[in-house]
């Protein structure tokens, strides 16, 4: 009878921290929602860092954006910093799967042509569709500026083109 006891205070207090702990999780997420979007020609316009699966900014990958490039570092004791111009971003596509979707984030690819960055992902990122359209926006602006075109490539390989053409009568 005492070992039953001590295992129902056990799962008590279990179930308590857990709810606890969601409790906090969900006000925090709510309240500090990390996304900055500030205004255009404000330096950067945008700032967030990744948010770990239970929606809280609790990473060292940080992510934001001025008038000309994106940058993207990451790491606490050994950090990098890579920097993509907006005029070579060619592709963003959002990605929004059901349990970011609940925490009120996303993910948003970037193809780009740059040498060293080619396609990336900003990760777990709120408000991801508002940041995606601001980023593509600034991209337009950015290639009318520079006055550079997108080029769509199109593999036009031999393994790639259909050769049944030919009529077998």
């Amino acid at each position: 009878m005492n070992s039953e006891k001590i295992l129902l205070i056990i799962i008590i207090v279990a179930i308590v921290i857990f709810v606890a702990f969601l409790g906090i999780t969900i006000i925090c997420a709510v309240l500090n929602r990390g996304a900055q979007t500030l205004k255009k020609g404000e330096k950067p316009f945008w700032r967030d860092r990744r948010h770990i699966g239970i929606g809280l900014p609790w990473t060292f990958d940080v992510y934001s954006c001025d008038d000309t490039r994106l940058y993207i570092e990451s790491g606490l004791l050994n950090s990098k910093k890579n920097e993509v111009r907006l005029y070579r971003i060619l592709d963003l596509s959002l990605s929004r799967p059901f349990w970011l979707k609940i925490l009120g984030l996303g993910v948003i690819k970037v193809n780009s042509s740059d040498k060293t960055v080619r396609d990336f992902e900003l990760r777990n990122i709120c408000h991801a569709e508002a940041v995606m359209d601001a980023i593509s926006v600034a991209v337009e602006e950015e290639r009318t500026k520079k006055r550079v075109g997108s080029r769509e490539i199109i593999n036009d390989s031999a393994d790639d083109m259909d050769d049944d053409m030919t009529d077998e009568s």
